[in-house]
């Protein structure tokens, strides 16, 4: 009896090992969306940011950069407290401009949209907030 268990056991790890492989070469040569992301913050564009989406998997991190100091003074990301794909929702802003990595999505989430909104103020002191952006978290 133990002896067909141990043989059961064997077959079940011998075909996960296979599918593992398998899966690993379907996805072999693909571009991965995973990986820092720079945001530009410009008043040049009409949503405020390019790119305005953005895909970030667990770990990553995002910055959010001035594409022109002489036509963006400042800015800062308006991200729902309660709902940010962050580990330390902290502030991001032109003076911290980088966020910290990326949470772990559960185990049944393969792709979550958190939306955010961007507040730039341009160099004549005029402050205009641009909604909404996104970020995409998932991927491989």
């Amino acid at each position: 009896m133990k002896f067909v268990v141990g043989l059961a056991i064997g077959f079940i790890i011998a075909v996960i090992i296979l599918l593992a492989m398998l899966s690993a070469r379907r996805n072999e040569g693909k571009l991965s969306p995973c990986g820092h992301k720079v945001i530009k913050v410009s008043t040049s564009v009409p949503d405020g940011v390019f790119p305005e989406t953005v895909v970030l998997c667990s770990g990553d991190t995002a910055t959010w950069a001035i594409d022109d100091p002489t036509k963006v003074k400042d800015f800062r990301v308006e991200i729902d407290p309660k709902d940010n794909p962050f580990q330390d929702a902290g502030p991001i802003n032109s003076q911290q401009p980088m966020s910290t990595q990326a949470k772990r999505l559960g185990l049944f989430n393969c792709y979550r949209f958190f939306k955010y909104t961007i507040v730039i103020t341009d160099s004549e002191g005029t402050t205009v907030p641009h909604d909404p952006h996104g970020i995409i978290m998932g991927g491989p």
